[in-house]
Formats: C-alpha cells, structure tokens, sequence
C-alpha cells in the first residue's frame, strides 16, 4: 500500500543524503491535509540536520499557515519552538505565538461552518501561556494569556475553563492567587458547568487533599442519581482511593433505579473486584427492568463476561448474530455468490490471541482485558452482538484508522468489517467499506474475493428493522427500501473484481448498473460526497488505481462519476 506521511519521515530520518532526505520531506508534504499532518513533518525536520536551514524555515511558515486556519494551539506552539530553538528566531517564535493569543481573543467559527462561534476554552489559555513561558521566557505573556483565559471564563460563567486557569496560576504564578481562583470556580459549579471530579482534580493538583475530599464527599452526599454516584466512584478511583469508590459504589445502590444503572453498579462491582455476591444481585436486580433487546443482551454479556455464566446470559439473550441476521435480502446479486459471513469467518480464523490483544491495546492500552474478552467473545463464537458497546467498539475504531506500509491488514480488515456490519451513530460505511476493500487488496486474491462476496451481500441487502414484515412486502417496495449505501457497496465490489480480474465479463453489466441505479448524475454527486469524507484521499488512490480510462467498464464509471472532470479542474 501507499506510504503514510509517518512512512516518508522515517524514511527521511534515516537516510544520510541532503536530496533524498529532501524528497522525502516533499512527499510528505504532498500529502499533508491537516495541522496534525504538519505538525509531524515540522518536527520531523526540525531533527534533521541534512536539512537546509531555509527548508526548514518554510515548513514552519507552512504549519504556522495550518495552525491559524485551525486557530490548533500545538501548531502555533510547534512552530514557536522550532524558530526559538532550531532557528535562532526569537522574534518569529514571539509573532508565532503572538498570532495563537490574536487568534483566541477574536470570536472562532465553529469548525462544523454556519454563522455559529465557539469559545476559546481555558485549558487552550493554559498551554499557550506555558509556551510563552518555556519557549521564550516570557512570564508577562504567560500572565496576559491567562488573565484573558480568566476573564473570559467569568463572562461565560464557565467553572471548568476558570478552575484550568486556577490551577495554572497556583502552579506557574502564585499559589494563593490560584487558590483563590479555585474557591471562585467551586462556587460557580453551581450552575453545573464543571463536574465535582474537575474540581477535586485541581485541588489535588494544588497539594490540597482534604479540599479535593471534601469537594467527592459533598458530590456523593447530594448525588440525585446512580449516574452521579458513579462519577464519584471513577474519580475516587483515579486517586487510589478504593475504600472511598466502594462508599460511592453503595450509594450507587441505593440509587440505581433503571436497567442501565444497575448494569452500571454491576461493573463497578467488577471494577472493584468486590466479588461475584454483589456482581450478580446487581446483574439481577437489572433483568427485570430491561425491556429493550440491546439493554437484555447487555446485562447477558455481563453474565458471561464477569461471572462466566453462559446459562443466566441465554435466559436473557443470544450472545449475538452471525453476520447473515443483521440484515435481509432485498435485490440480492445472484452472479457474485453473495455471503455475509465468509469474510468475517476467514478473519476471524486467522488472528492470533497476540493479534487481538494488539488491538485490544489500541487505546493507550485502557480497558485492555475487557476490550480483549469482547474481541475473543466475537471471534470465537462467530456472532456479533446487537449493538457494540465501548468495548470493543472503541479499539475497533482506532485500529481501522492506521494507514502506511506499517499497517497490519488482517487486523485492520477485521476492525473495519465489524464497524460496517455492526455501525455506531458515528460510523459510515463510506469510511469503513473503503478501508476494508484497502486491507482486502492488501491481503492477496483469496481475501480480496471473499471481500467481493461481503459487498455483494451488502449491497443486496437491507438492515433487519424489528418492525420488518417480509411476507408483506412485494419487489417494488424492496426497490424502494434498498440502502443509501448500495451504491457505494456496489462501487466497492467493482474496484476489488476489477484490480484482480479486469477481464471478468461481469464488470461491463455491473458498472451498467451501478450508473443505471444512479440516475441524474446521482453518481457524480457520490463522488463529490466522498471527497469531503474523513477518508477522502484513499478512495481517490483506491479508483484512480482501479479505474483504466481504456478499459470500457471502467470509462463508463468514470464519466459518470464526474471523476474525468474534477481531474481536469485539478490539473488546471
């Protein structure tokens, strides 16, 4: 696959020639998109000392023009300190980060567009303040920034962002004046807009144990629901403090009042190892308020997991569906020997328990037993639940974002499948049915075949509603109820046939399709759509790779995806 930005600069890093180094500083510049990307190639070059003091004197004015289109602190920081340190350019360090405080005291539009603005927080304040402070040596700059980061909290009425300062000035200015800030910050949490853990983290941060104390107790004593018992417990916890977590733990108890919030004083039961007595009377006071499939199938999960009792977990719920069930056959692709589940199986087959713990690990390594229970649960049972909660649904979606010639396909492939075939609210097919048709191509022929099958079925099928009655509905109504996704599903299907096969005589019909099911320039309006998807450049790289213009099926889809135009507009 396509080195990564991260690829390039190793290369730079290790090679001992000024030109190579330089051109593969350039090819990470090519595909620099956004801060992030610069910030790395900045800092990249910053160490290599083949490099051009100019040269790198440009990549700080491009990362700088990145951060003040992202008003992103760590740019405007970066850029700082490459100019101060690397650069001799005290004068261009203070105007980069003079141009961070210009930037946080003007309104900021929201990054989502529109006429909407949001805040400069005060945690934002705080880390440019420590730049004028460590980069420079600039205390009046450091106490500028956090005296605006302070009076901007007071006009919001905005605890959390003042109780960031507060704790910044204790530190770095004057610990009485900090405390003080603090008390101010305490009393406006009134308004709940900073959580009691905030607060009794910042007086720990001040060395003041018995004011963080007194801020977890009064929040447990006034605690209305499980959920804010269950905040003091985490925050006890954070402070090695377990004998205090189980206090919260019982008022937990005593308010647990819905199947969520029992479920909830069942893990924490777990989390504190108080033994299986307490897991399971929370497990079963839970059962007979749970009327929603998802809420059932997770107290089951919890059954299994914590107490390892399958029998008390089927009572409840199937531990979850083989990938044929989530959805059924609405308009099914006969010629592509469709299959929901063969992909999935031969993943699942293939990795290893080290594998899944590296996926498991993927959150900075937090919850990496429970990620890994939920992982092997999956693949050794061959069912995916109904819904996929944190775990593991959060180390899936790391995983399928890492890119580059260090990517472990088998992993990643497996990841992004099971976000498409079991989405969150936040996943989109557009993202993840990209990246697995990437792996599959990664994997070699055999998986690559098994990846057209998937999106074949995908594309032929519907999501299974449980309001779904098949025996009423006729052809037409199916037409009418078939997925946004298919066209993208079927586009998929086409990109893996033809990068293997480019002679199967069932491109020609399926890109007629594809167009056909498209009408009015539909499909020209996907393509636009998916350039301003969070995986924009790979299905450029993907199609740009698999569409031959002399290929006749391929021409076809790229005429009416508008693809022969925007590459025309690009070039000119």
């Amino acid at each position: 696959m396509r080195p990564s930005i991260h690829d390039w600069l190793a290369r730079a890093k290790t090679s001992h020639d000024a030109a190579e180094a330089r051109r593969c500083l350039d090819a990470a510049v090519g595909d620099a998109e956004s801060c992030h990307d610069w910030r790395a190639i900045l800092g990249a070059a910053a160490d290599l000392s083949l490099l051009a003091l100019e040269q790198l004197a440009e990549l700080a004015s491009r990362t700088l023009a990145a951060a003040q289109a992202e008003q992103a602190i760590w740019g405007f920081r970066d850029v700082a300190e490459v100019r101060a340190k690397r650069l001799g350019d005290s004068s261009g360090a203070h105007a980069a980060l003079a141009a961070c405080e210009a930037c946080f005291l003007r309104p900021r539009p929201a990054p989502w567009g529109g006429d909407e603005t949001i805040p400069t927080r005060g945690y934002e304040w705080v880390l440019l303040a420590e730049g004028f402070a460590s980069t420079l040596g600039d205390r009046e700059g450091a106490r500028r920034c956090l005296e605006a980061g302070r009076d901007q909290a007071r006009e919001r009425d905005d605890a959390a962002d003042l109780t960031s300062i507060a704790t910044a000035v204790a530190q770095h200015q004057d610990p009485d004046a900090g405390a003080a800030l603090l008390r101010e910050a305490e009393a406006l949490a009134a308004n709940g807009s900073a959580r009691p853990w905030t607060l009794a983290n910042a007086w720990r941060a001040l060395g003041d144990e018995g004011a963080a104390a007194r801020v977890l107790d009064g929040a447990l004593a006034t605690a209305k629901n499980a959920g804010d018992a269950l905040h003091v417990a985490h925050a006890w916890t954070s402070h090695g403090r377990r004998d205090d977590a189980s206090r919260a733990y019982g008022r937990m108890r005593e308010l647990a009042a819905s199947a969520a919030e029992w479920h909830a004083v069942a893990e924490l039961a777990y989390d504190l190892e108080l033994g299986d007595g307490p897991l399971r009377e929370a497990l079963e006071n839970a059962e007979p308020l749970a009327r929603e499939a998802d809420m059932r199938a997770r107290i089951a999960a919890g059954y299994r997991r914590w107490l390892g009792d399958d029998v008390a977990a089927a009572r409840l719920a199937p531990m979850g569906l083989r990938p044929a069930e989530r959805r059924r056959v609405a308009s099914p692709l006969s010629a592509w020997e469709p299959s929901a589940g063969a992909l999935f199986d031969q993943l699942r087959a293939q990795l290893s328990e080290e594998e899944l713990r590296e996926i498991a690990t993927a959150d900075y390594g937090m919850d990496e037993d429970k990620h890994l229970v939920a992982l092997r649960e999956i693949c050794v049972s061959g069912l995916i639940p109904r819904t996929l909660e944190w775990e593991p649904h959060e180390v899936l979606a790391l995983t399928r974002w890492s890119s580059g010639e260090g990517v472990h396909h088998g992993e990643r492939a497996l990841c992004s499948l099971l976000l498409c075939l079991a989405p969150s609210d936040m996943d989109e097919f557009a993202v993840n049915g990209v990246i697995l048709a990437e792996s599959c191509l990664a994997l070699g022929p055999t998986m690559s075949a098994l990846g057209e099958r998937f999106f074949a079925w995908l594309a032929g099928t519907v999501e299974v509603n449980d309001d779904d009655d098949d025996d009423d509905d006729d052809d037409d109504e199916l037409d009418d109820e078939l997925d946004d996704d298919r066209p993208l599903a079927l586009l998929l299907l086409y990109v893996l046939r033809v990068s293997v096969d480019p002679d199967d005589p069932r491109l020609e019909r399926l890109a007629a399709q594809i167009v056909d099911e498209s009408p009015n320039g539909e499909l020209a309006t996907i393509h636009s759509g998916l350039a301003g998807s969070m995986r924009a450049k790979l299905w450029d790289e993907l199609l740009d790779r698999a569409l031959d213009p002399a290929h006749r099926p391929s021409a076809q889809l790229i005429e009416a995806l508008g693809r022969a135009a925007a590459a025309d507009e690009s070039g000119s």
